[in-house]
């Protein structure tokens, strides 16, 4: 597959478009064929190295890395203790890095299904995947949707304002 990939920091003239291997999904991972990846300021901040240094580690970054925190796609395969229904479905996830390529792995409870006909409905486009259709989330306002959020649950909560884009959070 193709992949946009670094192995050094520094600015986009960093950036290489390479050939590696499919991933293979693990336990509670699917296999996400991408379509949009979205561009975000810690995919700028590591590819610039600036969370390799002493002052502002969150992590770091090992090289070579495939950046990429946030992808969208249709998954094309799942790992172990993941539902096969998950196949086909086109869903939205964020992810540590990876999703600069054609094909991403992510977590299921990371991943949500992507539901444009519902936020005409006052609802939020995305449904966790791990348990579809029944989990909590809210419109893009914030506004909670109608369905009742649980003790324990994920949510997908797109923000409405800033370049952050669908954030998760416990409930």
């Amino acid at each position: 597959m193709k992949a946009i990939q670094y192995h050094r920091f520094g600015g986009p003239e960093v950036l290489e478009y390479v050939d590696v291997p499919v991933p293979s999904p693990g336990a509670s991972e699917v296999l996400i064929e991408t379509t949009a990846v979205g561009v975000n300021f810690p995919d700028v901040r590591e590819r610039l190295g600036i969370y390799n240094q002493k002052e502002t580690r969150v992590g770091g970054v090992t090289l070579p890395q495939i950046g990429g925190v946030q992808v969208v796609g249709k998954v094309v395969d799942a790992g172990s203790g993941v539902s096969a229904d998950l196949r086909g479905r086109k869903v939205m996830a964020i992810m540590i890095k990876g999703a600069y390529a054609q094909f991403a792995v992510a977590q299921t409870i990371m991943t949500g299904e992507w539901r444009p006909e519902r936020h005409n409905q006052g609802e939020c486009c995305y449904d966790a995947t791990t348990e579809p259709h029944s989990r909590g989330a809210q419109d893009a306002r914030g506004t909670p949707s109608p369905r009742r959020h649980r003790a324990g649950s994920a949510q997908l909560t797109p923000q409405a304002i800033g370049n952050s884009g669908p954030q998760f959070s416990e409930l």
